[in-house]
């Protein structure tokens, strides 16, 4: 806790810390049986039943390394491990090349209207553009090379670069060697043309450290993308791999200018230029077409920017409900008159963590998909049945880890369509809507073919969904419940999803891409006509057609995000759909067996559980100068982790050491350490004197940590721990003078100790909020020592926390935090607890070493201006945002992104014995704070304030320090 300190008496600190569970538990499935296969430059770890789709991964990373190095000029050596799991419903990946070459993908395709889309073959896209990391990354000059021979690989100069160009290059690369990707997705091309049209492009300094607004993240993977598609294009392809050479060479950080000046004779602020102008004029011919065509717009109902989505009629076509997430709220189910006005818009339910729905007969109950944590590992989605009752809406559970979405009631009630995910194939599904009921599929289409988006036609007889097919076709097809058979009713390169039937049954509508924007079409299933519904200028996507047929809700794009619109619809005012035009080159092919594989093999965790890498600290002990020393190791599928430690103090040639190993692959996961400490110890008291004496321990610890709660609102965790320490003195013995008080003796000898953590949290934070605005975070931690669990002494210590926080008017906040404490051994010594004091801190070393101190302390007071054995404290906060300022210096890695300010009042007591309101110190104070951005990635808010403690022993207190961001 900041601005306590601990103290037991006698026992030295250890140097290095015991390698036990952290706060928020790490556990793993044990029955997860993991396995191994190679080629010729990967090792694929999976876990069954992900064989197929590890070996399809390394065949299609063999064909990433065949492409991608020739073309960056590097390959790495040795090979590149990858891990596939399966663990969660959504599409993504990472990699990094510290402390080694390693790729995570996940199994699951993307979804219909994901921006990762666009691909000609998913799998070999994700990993095209997570191989593009490693080349890249791991291009690295001689300086930094030789120094990571002695060290580990810790050192790549490439991963100090600003994202949009690590991510930019990797998207660029990914759709280059491809027939799609990103810099050609629709969805891309969406976001991009919105801001330039709108003039409300982010300028470099944005791109470099990340903006607070829209795109958010997703910033550097847009803006770096298309710029560096520019550059390529305009000044050559061999032109991004020379700056990566040109940077992985350089042994000082930042040079951006210098690298992309040596490649192309200019700097980035003149090639940005360059680049918006040209974007500028691309986009105003885009948009001087749709124009001409005849815009086909609706009303625009929402103007909150983020995230609107999911419109949907009620059965009766009285109200339109939609889902929105504005970056201040909770995501919640807003409701309007169907054909009213945007004004007469209200929330309707909130029930969190909820994506796609579709209404039950009756329209006050729905069924929704919701991503749910199951068995504390997984992220999936499941169904649920939500019943609105006046006002409040129950919930009940229809699926359990069956990683059910998208679902469609049928009109009589009685079934419920959705797809079911797993081992990297989406399937075509119904159910009877009932709790527990099995899921029956319907269709899987080929190996790694994809279902999105069903929906029921009025009669029931049919249903509709998009697929994903080999070559990149994202096609319509439709079911026919009777026949159990399916068929296409869409076959081009174009993208069409979200299908949706008309009331009578004779139309399909469904969103498509087909003229570069994202626009909805109407296919007439009698005549095979084809006609286009909208024609806009962001795009059209995510639509309901109203129960009698004359209104479409659909949610369009504008510069800040998404927005729901309303347009009548009047097969009259419908646009022949114009022939597709495929511009794209032949979508990339790769076969099974392009790339021999090995046979799969027993996973080995020994295998990469050696050194990764070495650090050497010099550093000071309890007696003087030493150094540090310490490696770590872990292998590559996070089943187990270790950790080792020495230092040597000069003054008196002492070596402490510490070791830890954490076992992760059961729930609980399970950690052990062993550790000797020499330190000045305290507790031998001459004279009322703590003289302090050379202490020597020896200690051992095991522990378990227990992730017991994971719902969408709230997480636990527990975590437990035993320890042994045996402590003894190394220094001669004290001459004693008769003529003093007898003296107090340290303790020695063996000690054994309980240690209890638990933690509840159920705290909201959101994007534009002042930290978090809702919830609470509880802890509580328990210590016992006694002679039954081993103990020479008896200690009794519990501590606790309580956070609130408070959502206020004009986007303030109100913090409340108590936290307090209790201890008492049977030696007598109450010193335990003390208050006061701010913390220490080298504003230059924290910047340059990444370390933070907490903003809680008792304002106010010089440190231990009260002690004893238990303590109360309390800190109230004030907090207002003052301004987004969103400024940096171009390409330069500084950027302050918000100022804000707090008021402070402080009440704590510390003592031993009964509390007496004589004990309480208080203090006020107030705090400028500003959020800011290091090096593009590391963030820090300065802190800068005054206090005033209004007690005896009070004063004012003036700070400068850099915290964590709140």
């Amino acid at each position: 806790m900041r601005g306590l300190y601990y103290n037991r008496a006698a026992v030295p600190r250890r140097a290095l810390l015991l390698f036990l569970v952290s706060a928020q538990a790490l556990a793993g499935d044990g029955a997860r049986v993991w396995r191994t296969l190679e080629s010729a430059h990967f090792v694929v770890s999976y876990y069954e039943p992900l064989e197929d789709v590890a070996r399809r991964v390394a065949v299609c990373a063999e064909r990433a390394h065949r492409v991608l190095t020739p073309i960056l000029g590097h390959a790495p050596a040795g090979k590149t491990q990858i891990v596939v799991t399966d663990d969660t419903d959504g599409s993504n990946g990472s990699a990094t090349v510290l402390p080694r070459n390693q790729i995570n993908l996940f199994a699951t395709a993307p979804d219909a209207l994901s921006v990762l889309n666009d691909h000609d073959d998913w799998l070999y896209g994700l990993v095209l553009h997570e191989y593009t990391h490693i080349v890249h990354l791991d291009t690295i000059g001689w300086v930094p090379r030789l120094f990571n021979m002695f060290a580990g690989k810790r050192w790549a100069p490439n991963g100090v670069q600003p994202r949009w160009f690590i991510e930019g290059l990797a998207v660029y690369e990914e759709s280059k060697r491809s027939a799609s990707g990103r810099t050609r997705s629709a969805i891309f091309d969406m976001y991009l043309r919105g801001a330039v049209l709108a003039g409300k492009e982010i300028d470099l300094d944005a791109m470099s450290s990340g903006p607070y607004f829209w795109p958010h993240g997703n910033a550097a993977y847009l803006y770096g993308s298309f710029f560096l598609q520019y550059i390529g294009d305009r000044y050559g392809d061999d032109k991004l791999a020379r700056i990566s050479h040109y940077y992985g060479e350089q042994p000082v950080p930042w040079g951006l200018n210098r690298a992309v000046f040596l490649a192309v004779g200019k700097t980035y602020e003149t090639l940005y230029d360059e680049w918006m102008a040209w974007m500028r004029q691309r986009y105003a011919l885009q948009r001087d077409v749709v124009l001409r065509r005849g815009l086909r717009e609706g009303e625009k109902l929402t103007n909150t920017g983020e995230t609107n989505d999911s419109p949907h009629f009620t059965p009766d076509g009285e109200r339109l409900v939609w889902f929105q997430a504005n970056g201040k709220e909770l995501g919640t189910y807003r409701a309007m008159p169907a054909a009213g006005r945007p004004d007469e818009a209200s929330r309707w339910i909130t029930v969190e963590s909820t994506g796609d729905f579709a209404f039950l007969p009756g329209g006050n109950s729905l069924v929704a998909e919701r991503f749910i944590t199951y068995r504390t590992n997984y992220a999936f989605t499941d169904l649920f049945r939500i019943d609105v009752r006046d006002g409040l809406p129950a919930v009940t559970r229809l699926t359990t880890g069956a990683r059910a979405a998208t679902p469609d009631v049928s009109r009589d009630g009685a079934r419920v369509a959705f797809t079911v995910n797993g081992g990297a194939r989406r399937r075509l599904a119904w159910m009877p809507l009932a709790p527990g009921a099995a899921p029956e599929i319907l269709w899987e289409g080929g190996r790694w073919e994809q279902a999105f988006d069903p929906h029921f036609s009025h009669d029931g007889r049919k249903i509709v969904f998009s697929t994903w097919g080999d070559g990149g076709y994202d096609d319509i097809w439709l079911y026919d419940v009777d026949a159990r058979r399916a068929r296409p009713l869409t076959h081009d390169r174009a993208i069409d999803n979200s299908p949706r039937f008309s009331p009578d049954d004779r139309w399909v509508y469904f969103s498509s891409d087909r003229t570069g924007i994202y626009n909805i079409f109407a296919l007439e299933l009698d005549t095979g006509r084809l006609m286009q519904v909208t024609n806009v200028i962001g795009g059209a996507f995510a639509f309901d057609v109203s129960p009698d047929g004359k209104l479409l809700a659909y949610i369009g794009f504008d510069d800040d995000g998404t927005e729901l619109y309303r347009m009548p619809l009047d097969p009259a005012r419908f646009l022949p759909a114009e022939p597709y035009v495929d511009d794209r080159p032949p979508a990339t092919a790769v076969p099974d067996g392009e790339s021999p594989t090995t046979a799969a093999r027993p996973y080995r965790p020994l295998d990469t559980l050696g050194p990764l890498r070495y650090e050497v600290r010099f550093q000071t002990d309890s007696f003087g100068d030493a150094v540090n020393v310490t490696t770590s190791g872990n292998d590559v599928a996070g089943i187990m982790a270790w950790s080792l430690g020495a230092t040597y103090g000069y003054t008196r040639g002492d070596v402490s050491f510490g070791a830890g190993y954490g076992l992760f692959k059961y729930w609980p996961s399970l950690g052990v350490s062993v550790g000797r400490g020499v330190g000045r110890g305290g507790g031998l008291v001459l004279d009322g004197r703590d003289v302090g004496y050379a202490a020597e321990s020896w200690t051992a610890a095991a522990s378990v940590g227990l992730p017991v709660l994971r719902l969408p609102e709230t997480f636990a965790d527990l975590s437990l721990a035993y320890d042994v320490s045996w402590m003894r003195n190394l220094s001669p013995p004290p001459v004693i003078d008769p003529n003093i008080p007898v003296p107090s003796r340290p303790e020695t000898g063996v000690n054994t100790g309980f240690s209890l953590r638990w933690l509840l949290s159920d705290v909201r934070a959101f994007t534009f909020t002042l930290g978090p605005v809702q919830g609470r975070n509880v802890a509580f931690g328990l210590r016992l020592e006694n002679p039954a669990i081993g103990s020479r002494h008896r200690l009794y210590s519990a501590s606790w926390s309580w956070e609130e926080f408070f959502r206020l008017p004009f986007e303030s906040v109100f913090s409340l935090r108590y936290s307090g404490g209790i201890a008492q051994n049977d030696t007598g010594n109450g010193a335990f607890f003390g208050l006061g004091g701010k913390p220490q801190q080298d504003i230059l070393d924290a910047i340059i070493n990444s370390t933070r101190v907490g903003s809680v302390w008792l304002h106010g007071y010089t440190p231990g201006v009260v002690v004893g054995n238990q303590f109360h404290l309390v800190n109230l906060e004030l907090r207002a945002r003052l301004a987004f300022l969103e400024r940096g210096l171009s390409t330069l890695p500084f950027y302050v992104r918000r100022l804000h300010v707090a008021a402070l009042f402080d009440a704590g007591a510390a003592t031993t014995g009964a509390l007496d309101l004589g004990d309480l110190r208080t203090a006020v104070g107030a705090s400028l704070r500003l959020d800011a951005v290091f090096g593009y990635y590391v963030a820090g808010t300065f802190d800068v304030g005054v206090a005033r403690g209004l007690s005896r022993g009070g004063q004012t207190e003036l700070w400068f320090l850099l915290t964590g961001g709140i």
